[in-house]
């Protein structure tokens, strides 16, 4: 374009696509003029006027420089066009990068700052919980010991289940008394040959059964211990820890 176009100079992509929309605009006006121009021609030689038709051939000659310039115009833009959006995608590019950068080192400094309060921040909470589950296991046995609730049903952690006990109870119901004086859900007994005696029937008595009681337990909940829910190992464990993150990957895989 006979300039020389530096970074800082360069324009952004977005103001040449105006730039081409609107030479492509003008070169659409200038080859439509020139249409009109020519289309009319055969009537400006029926004027048979020479000084009219050179004044024609001149306009449409000036047109055809403005659409010819449009043209060059269009190829400059699209060459620049093409360099800026080059420009910008290296731009995101190195923004992305030097972003990427930043994030690695706020990263690597969350990984340090965590593992420096590892004595304070983590052992010593993990050393108290599990001194306070030793006492609540103790108390536990204490209570199972002496039969009263532990800290697991006083907490309200589980609620224990409420035993309904129904005690047996006697049932009347009525049916034919045997010679036995047994109950019998048949009304003729046997005669001395084996077959039924239908000519005596069986007196109908009130007896007595006992329905046997029943226990069950109604509601509660019960959920895990404490102890069997918490598990704080310690951060550091045998201090093969200190001697890279390498060495501490092989010991993990240790069978």
């Amino acid at each position: 374009m006979g300039t020389t176009t530096t970074r800082a100079t360069a324009r952004t992509s977005e103001r040449v696509r105006k730039d081409i929309t609107a030479a492509q605009a003008e070169a659409e006006a200038a080859n439509a003029q020139i249409a009109a121009l020519t289309a009319a021609t055969p009537e400006v030689l029926r004027t048979g006027d020479d000084a009219k038709h050179a004044a024609h051939d001149a306009e449409i000659a000036r047109m055809g420089r403005v659409a010819a310039r449009c043209a060059v115009r269009l190829d400059d833009l699209a060459d620049e066009l093409a360099k800026s959006e080059a420009r910008e995608a290296e731009d995101r590019e190195r923004e992305e990068a030097e972003a990427k950068a930043r994030r690695k080192v706020e990263a690597e400094a969350a990984v340090q700052a965590v593992v420096g309060r590892i004595p304070e921040g983590y052992n010593a909470h993990a050393e108290a919980i599990a001194a306070f589950l030793a006492e609540w296991s103790e108390a536990e046995r204490l209570a199972a010991e002496h039969g009263i609730p532990g800290p697991q049903v006083a907490s309200g952690r589980s609620v224990p289940a409420t035993k309904v006990v129904t005690p047996d109870r006697e049932q009347p119901f009525e049916a034919y008394a045997d010679e036995n004086g047994e109950p019998s859900q048949f009304a003729h007994g046997y005669a001395a040959d084996g077959r039924i005696d239908r000519t005596k029937t069986r007196e109908v008595r009130t007896f007595h059964r006992t329905i046997p009681g029943s226990t069950r337990h109604e509601g509660g909940m019960v959920r895990p211990g404490l102890v069997q829910l918490v598990n704080l190992p310690k951060a550091l464990e045998d201090g093969w820890h200190a001697q890279g993150a390498t060495e501490n990957q092989n010991h993990a895989r240790r069978p």
